[in-house]
C-alpha cells in the first residue's frame, strides 16, 4: 500500500495518502478507452468492427 505522504507531525503516520474505496480511475479509464476505440472502429468501417451495441442480460 502506498504510504506516501503520511506525517507523524500532521498525525497521520503509517495512513495511506488516498482513500482506498471506490473505482479504480484506471480501470474506468481503461474501459472508456476500449469502448470508444470500438464505436470509432464501427463506424470507420462495419466491416471491420460490425457489432453496433451491446446486450445487457437485463434487457
Amino acid at each position: 500500500m502506498d504510504k506516501m505522504g503520511s506525517s507523524e507531525s500532521a498525525g497521520n503516520k503509517g495512513l495511506p495518502a488516498t482513500p482506498r474505496d471506490g473505482a479504480a480511475v484506471e480501470l474506468v479509464g481503461l474501459a472508456y478507452a476500449v469502448v470508444t476505440w470500438l464505436a470509432k472502429a464501427h463506424h470507420g468501417n462495419e466491416y471491420y468492427y460490425p457489432h453496433a451495441g451491446v446486450k445487457l442480460a437485463n434487457g
